[in-house]
């Protein structure tokens, strides 16, 4: 569908990743009139209903982290962060098989308890729909074209790349142009 010729796994993740290369491009050609460093990407699935208050929640969410950067003397936090909305698959749950409304309820409860330890400091991997800083998501190379599971291989994309700079000492936004496109 995207024309490239490379050999990957047809579906969301060779999607997101051609999405990307595109946006890269577009940011490669425009003036510095906005950086990747104020823009949010927001990876879903066909089937998600977002709840009203989402983007304006995760948006705030990111302004709040920008204006502490101003104020302190970590210049980048807003640059480290996933979003994650609970996964609740109960659009259609009454006409789901018994197997199929059993595993909503499994899934739905391990997801929301999942986002829900995140207040407390813990981590969750992005599950199917999430939001992520385009730089982050250029430089840590998140979305590669031939993973399936693309969501939990973003998370861990960005975590490793995360723990390398902190290992390193450095802080890679620093660096001009230092992820490139995916």
């Amino acid at each position: 569908i995207d024309g490239s010729r490379e050999d990957e796994v047809p579906g969301k993740a060779s999607n997101v990743k051609w999405a990307l290369h595109q946006v890269y491009k577009l940011y490669d050609m425009e003036d510095a009139t906005s950086s990747e460093d104020d823009v949010m990407l927001t990876v879903t699935d066909a089937d998600v209903i977002f709840h009203p208050q989402y983007f304006a929640r995760v948006g705030a969410e990111f302004a709040a982290l920008r204006d502490v950067r101003e104020r302190q003397s970590a210049p980048h936090a807003h640059l480290w962060n996933m979003w994650q909305a609970p996964q609740l698959p109960f659009r259609n749950f009454h006409c789901m098989p018994l197997c199929s409304r059993l595993w909503a309820y499994v899934a739905s409860t391990y997801e929301f308890g999942g986002i829900s330890s995140l207040h407390l400091g813990d981590a969750h991997l992005t599950f199917s729909t999430y939001s992520l800083p385009l730089e982050l998501a250029l430089r840590a190379r998140a979305h590669e074209g031939d993973i399936i599971a693309e969501d939990h291989h973003a998370f861990l994309r960005c975590f490793l790349y995360s723990v390398r700079a902190s290992a390193l000492r450095l802080d890679p936004f620093d660096e001009p142009g230092g992820g490139g496109c995916p």
